[in-house]
């Protein structure tokens, strides 16, 4: 496997996992077979992978500069070089295409990829 697991979720019956390194990572499937598991690589990102949300056909990415969307084991890199580079997303929150949040050290990211908007919310 090439790097670190950063999450293991099921998606339409399946585990997947999304592991980050260094300089990218993966989205991988792994497959079980008795005492063995084989990880079939679909996706590798160009920068390291730190959160995911599967929801209805789709499987959404955080790196740590960029934001992906999975359909069908291929990538659209919807955001790329964001400002979040050095707050460490950590999760993902899908409501519709429109109101998709991310939490970040210091506050939270709307993102709206039918628009192509992204939105930064911090406490006062």
């Amino acid at each position: 496997m090439f790097g670190n697991i950063v999450d293991i979720f099921r998606f339409k019956s399946k585990i997947y996992i999304l592991q980050g390194g260094y300089k990218g990572g993966s989205l991988s499937e792994l497959k079980i077979d008795k005492e063995k598991f084989y990880v079939k690589k679909l996706v590798n990102f160009d920068t390291p992978p730190l959160a995911a949300e599967a929801c209805d056909e789709r499987i959404f990415v955080v790196s740590f500069n960029g934001f992906y969307i999975v359909e069908n084991n291929d990538f659209e890199k919807v955001f790329y070089n964001q400002f979040w580079w050095g707050l460490y997303p950590s999760s993902i929150a899908y409501f519709d295409d429109e109101n998709i949040f991310i939490g970040i050290r210091s506050g939270i990211v709307k993102i709206d990829v039918k628009n192509r908007i992204v939105k930064f919310y911090q406490q006062k």
